[in-house]
């Protein structure tokens, strides 16, 4: 009898070591199905933010090149008035053939949508005129918007 007793304790030893394996893989299962539901999750909220990123992609070199472009600020527009008006006093051209070649030469269909990043440029194109008038007239401009013109910056030599 005393080993049926013991057979009997082990049984039941086995059977709550089996009821506990039990409980542990019903957590686990539980456990896994969070886990998965949670990575479903995210991989579609993943899949939003790449399909999100990918406009965003789409839209940004449309946004800069907008951005890239502002036209010239108004003191510029108001500077390259001064300088057409000195130019057609001095060398006597008529102000719309000035306008028009600064157009041809940037491009554009009206002065003012030069872009502001090309300032320089404009800046160079009027010295070079002004210079090359102010030696045909042997006279030298007064109220030359370009005069002083990135002045500041120095010379390199």
């Amino acid at each position: 009898m005393e080993e049926r007793v013991a057979y009997h304790e082990a049984m039941l030893t086995f059977l709550h070591w089996r009821q506990d394996i039990e409980a542990w893989r019903a957590n686990a299962d539980a456990r896994q199905d969070a886990l998965e539901a949670r990575y479903d999750a995210l991989e579609g909220r993943v899949e939003v933010a790449e399909g999100q990123i990918g406009d965003i992609a789409r839209v940004i070199p449309e946004m800069m090149e907008k951005l890239g472009s502002q036209p010239l600020s108004p003191p510029h527009q108001a500077a390259i008035q001064r300088g057409v008006t000195l130019l057609h006093d001095q060398l006597g051209v008529p102000h719309a053939v000035i306008y028009n070649e600064l157009r041809q030469t940037f491009r554009v269909g009206k002065y003012d949508q030069i872009p502001d990043a090309r300032w320089p440029e404009v800046v160079a194109w009027f010295r070079l005129r002004i210079q090359a008038a102010e030696r045909r007239t042997g006279a030298a401009s007064r109220d030359n918007p370009f005069a002083e013109e990135y002045a500041e910056q120095g010379s390199l030599f």
